[in-house]
């Protein structure tokens, strides 16, 4: 009897199966690149640039000019020590004195109160003298020919009323505007004895002044 030798499959244990060849030939997924995404950060990114060389631009646009530190009440002189300085943009309308200025502005006198912040321009100090101690301001308006043209801040002048008694009162010009009819609107300062009559006339209407020789 013959014996039969077992049947084997020729099998390579060592081959991947068809499995394994199929997935490791399957393709990943694609990594997707956020355009938008990307294209926001670089936004940012020159936004950033654009507005550090803006404040660069506008921080050598601007200059050093004066400003109070401290109150200083009109007529009053101004002491080193009530000034400071600040910077504005060169482009400001109004007319500031500026840093370098200080020396010839310490000693003048105020044309209106002044408050710590406030900057300093010609509208606001005087070469005037100072306005005398117990001296009352006094507000008027004035029709035109009835003040000297060239009146000005500091001036002294004589008020007299256009009618009635010819006697008179020095007074300081301590503010002064003049509208387009040429009208002016004054400030004047009086002594306390006269104070009163200077305010009358100014209220009726009546009140003249003349310049002074000095």
């Amino acid at each position: 009897m013959t014996q039969e030798e077992p049947m084997t499959a020729d099998l390579d244990l060592d081959a991947p199966s068809h499995r394994t060849v199929e997935r490791a030939n399957v393709p990943g997924p694609a990594r997707r690149v956020r355009v938008p995404w990307l294209a926001a950060a670089v936004g940012a990114a020159l936004l950033t640039a654009a507005i550090v060389l803006w404040g660069f631009g506008r921080a050598a646009d601007r200059r050093e000019v004066l400003m109070v530190a401290e109150a200083i009440g009109r007529g009053e002189t101004i002491e080193p020590t009530d000034l400071t300085t600040s910077f504005v943009a060169v482009d400001t309308p109004t007319q500031l004195y500026s840093a370098e200025q200080r020396e010839q502005i310490v000693g003048s006198i105020a044309a209106t109160d002044l408050a710590p912040g406030d900057l300093v321009g010609p509208s606001t100090v005087t070469s005037g003298e100072k306005l005398p101690e117990g001296w009352q301001d006094i507000g008027g308006l004035l029709r035109a020919g009835n003040y000297p043209s060239s009146i000005a801040i500091g001036d002294r002048m004589l008020a007299l009323p256009q009618e009635g008694e010819p006697l008179g009162v020095e007074v300081l010009v301590v503010d002064v505007s003049i509208g387009d009819d040429r009208a002016a609107l004054v400030v004047l300062a009086a002594p306390p004895t006269d104070s009163g009559r200077v305010a009358q006339w100014s209220a009726d209407e009546n009140l003249v002044l003349v310049g002074v020789d000095r």
